[in-house]
């Protein structure tokens, strides 16, 4: 599924910068990748050029950072880390949390997302 909004915001935004998602790869290791895509024109030839790095090490040292900091001051948040939409079968988003909002680098659903 987020492949799909992958392509709904490179498709609403003709770009996407430092898109962050998961993969899963032999023995059940998870990796996490930020993708950035555009579009490019090589001799007439149309192409999407992407780029991606391995960026698992330093995103699970922000999370052991985030929980140590939350630990240490004794302070629950309930602001959710996890990314939540709902879409229609042809890729439209018709729901999303703040946090998946934050993720594709809007300032609110209906900025961007709910006008779709």
């Amino acid at each position: 599924m987020k492949g799909n909004i992958l392509f709904t915001v490179y498709r609403q935004k003709g770009s996407v910068a430092n898109f962050e998602t998961k993969f899963l790869f032999e023995e059940q290791k998870i990796i996490r990748l930020p993708i950035s895509a555009t579009t490019i024109n090589l001799e007439g030839v149309v192409h999407i050029l992407t780029t991606t790095r391995d960026i698992t090490e330093r995103k699970n040292a922000e999370l052991a950072i985030k929980v140590k900091a939350r630990k240490d001051s004794g302070v629950s948040t309930k602001m959710s880390l996890i990314g939540i939409y709902r879409t229609t079968l042809d890729g439209r988003i018709l729901m999303a949390n703040p946090a998946m909002v934050s993720m594709l680098g809007f300032d609110t659903f209906e900025s961007q997302l709910g006008t779709a």
